[in-house]
C-alpha cells in the first residue's frame, strides 16, 4: 500500500531502499569476491549520494551553484584571501 503522506512515503522509500540494497548486497558476499563487493559497496554509495544531492539541489539551482563556485575558484586563483569569504 501506498502512503498518501510525504512522511510516510518517505519511509517507505527508505524502507525499499534498505531491502533492495541489502539483497543485492547479499549476492555480491556471497561471491567470496572482497574487492567486488568492495566496489559494490562504493558503487552504492556513490549513488546514493549523487540521490541525496540531486534532492538537495534541484536543476533549476545548478546555475546559481556553478556561479558560487566559480568565484570561490577565481578568489584562489587570484591567491587574494579577502576576495571571496567563506
Amino acid at each position: 500500500m501506498i502512503s498518501a503522506t510525504p512522511a510516510a512515503a518517505s519511509a517507505e522509500a527508505k524502507g525499499i531502499y534498505t531491502a533492495n540494497r541489502a539483497v543485492h548486497r547479499a549476492f555480491v558476499e556471497h561471491c567470496g569476491n572482497r574487492p567486488l563487493l568492495a566496489s559494490f559497496d562504493a558503487l552504492w554509495g556513490a549513488s546514493l549520494a549523487l540521490f541525496a544531492y540531486g534532492q538537495k539541489f534541484p536543476a533549476a539551482a545548478v546555475g546559481d551553484l556553478e556561479a558560487d563556485h566559480l568565484g570561490l575558484v577565481a578568489a584562489i586563483a587570484s591567491r587574494n584571501p579577502d576576495r571571496e569569504k567563506l
